[in-house]
């Protein structure tokens, strides 16, 4: 089943989408949204390793976020949010991460909000 990602800059809100079967390496150069197509209930879990973001999915494939956790000047980091098939958006958060890399794996655990759209986490919005 093909994955497609879209990956829009924070700051420039310009957009790149990635379409692939499998496996997906995602490698990021500036703190952005990640918007998968699908639901967050095809994840079995997120993992953190380094400074990337590893999206374990139901059907075994992976979704590498390179550079994921770096920080920007304003200590802003990329956002990811599931768009399913009807549109919904769904944010996922990750708590505790901190700001020392962790040198082992780490089981992240998420924390799922519902939204409106994406613009709130866009740097030109004004409500962040």
């Amino acid at each position: 089943m093909n994955k497609t990602v879209d990956i829009i800059s924070r700051k420039a809100e310009t957009k790149t989408s990635l379409i692939n079967a499998g496996n997906l390496n995602v490698s990021l150069q500036e703190p952005s949204v990640l918007v998968i197509h699908g639901s967050s209930t095809e994840v079995v879990r997120y993992e953190r390793q380094g400074n990337d973001l590893l999206i374990v999915m139901k059907d075994g494939s992976v979704i590498r976020c390179n550079g994921y956790f770096i920080e920007d000047s304003e200590e802003k980091y990329s956002e990811l949010v599931f768009q399913n098939d009807s549109g919904a958006l769904t944010h996922i958060t990750f708590a505790d991460i901190g700001s020392s890399i962790p040198v082992e794996m780490m089981i992240l655990e998420p924390t799922e909000t519902t939204m409106a759209d994406i613009q709130t986490l866009l740097y030109g919005s004004s409500d962040g």
